[in-house]
């Protein structure tokens, strides 16, 4: 195992997260429980309805008074798109699975740099 990979992250899912000193001024531990949901969705590990259970606690009891606003938008985001799948983004329609995981990878690639 390289030093710069996470085990718990490796050891869950086999997919290494980067582990390092985040850019924004929190601690990396505030974004890895997101991180190892959002790559569990990903990999088809979990399916939608455990994924959005999931990403639903962890959103409630996450530390979020320790995110800046940025990193805070970004993961309520994801938030909004599985609370109003029908209008995520304001534009009507459904949102579908695969819509879904666009916008699970975006979060994914902007918030994993920051571990």
């Amino acid at each position: 195992m390289s030093g710069n990979s996470n085990p718990l992250a490796r050891g869950l899912f086999g997919r290494s997260i980067p582990y390092g000193a985040g850019n924004r001024g929190f601690s990396q531990p505030v974004l890895l429980p997101f991180l190892i949901l959002i790559d569990a969705f990903l990999q088809h590990r979990i399916n939608r309805w455990e994924f959005e259970q999931a990403y639903f606690q962890v959103f409630a009891y996450a530390p979020t008074g320790k995110m800046d606003d940025s990193t805070y938008m970004t993961l309520a985001d994801l938030f909004h798109a599985l609370e109003d799948p029908a209008d995520p983004d304001g534009q009507g329609g459904d949102l579908d699975e695969p819509t879904l995981r666009k916008v699970a990878q975006r979060v994914f690639d902007e918030l994993s740099p920051l571990v």
